[in-house]
């Protein structure tokens, strides 16, 4: 993790302390002039105001208590969920936690969400991977698909340059060069297709079609290929 990565973790941490203590005085503020108020009304109605100096301590006391504890409950949720964002950012998206999802509140959708996003990322990072890993298999096969031909256009004009042979047998040699150059035309405009893919210059589409008129075609382009070199 680089200097600006930490620096941007500690300015959204101080903004989410910021809006929490913020949230705490608003609502101590609030319940402690509902308290006041409450006791404001005694007072004009109680002419022995000193019985209930206690119970307005009281009041008081508990009051900030609980709101205390409401805030470092909010301040753990809050903890929580930053810990599972920061580790997304660092591309971990194995998230699982014990919270009931039928308990209302925010902090539990929050978390849900959470669980089911981790496990989508999760799952694309995996294909992504599985994809690439295939790409680069189906480059290295190409790869060494290659060489075949290159191989044999060498032996076939080696074998032309010899002076020994006949008319017909140079002939029969520069066809089959010539089909040699066809292989790696293909070969070549695969891989080159393939890179384009991995860089993502091209895309697939995939579109509906009759599985039993591919396969048709796929058997017939069998047959004439094996007709051809009868």
């Amino acid at each position: 993790m680089d200097d600006r990565s930490i620096e941007k973790m500690i300015k959204s941490r101080e903004q989410g302390y910021i809006w929490l203590e913020q949230e705490l005085k608003m609502k101590l503020g609030i319940s402690t002039a509902f308290i006041a108020v409450f006791f404001f009304v005694i007072r004009c109605l109680e002419q022995n105001f000193r019985y209930w100096l206690p119970f307005l301590v009281g009041a008081l006391v508990t009051n900030g208590i609980w709101n205390y504890f409401l805030y470092k409950r909010e301040y753990g949720n809050y903890l929580s969920i930053s810990r599972y964002l920061n580790a997304f950012e660092e591309g971990d998206y194995d998230f699982h936690t014990e919270e009931d999802y039928m308990k209302s509140g925010i902090h539990s959708q929050i978390t849900e969400h959470l669980e089911r996003l981790g496990s989508a990322f999760g799952t694309l990072r995996n294909r992504l991977v599985e994809e690439k890993e295939n790409t680069k298999a189906l480059i290295t096969d190409i790869s060494h698909q290659l060489k075949t031909p290159i191989a044999a256009l060498g032996l076939s004009f080696e074998l032309v340059k010899d002076e020994d042979i006949t008319a017909a047998e140079k002939m029969e040699f520069l066809e089959r060069a010539e089909q040699e150059v066809g292989k790696l035309n293909y070969l070549l405009g695969t891989l080159l297709n393939l890179s384009r893919l991995e860089a993502d210059m091209i895309r697939l589409e995939p579109k509906e079609a009759s599985l039993k008129e591919t396969l048709v075609r796929a058997v017939n382009g069998i047959f004439i290929k094996a007709n051809e070199k009868k």
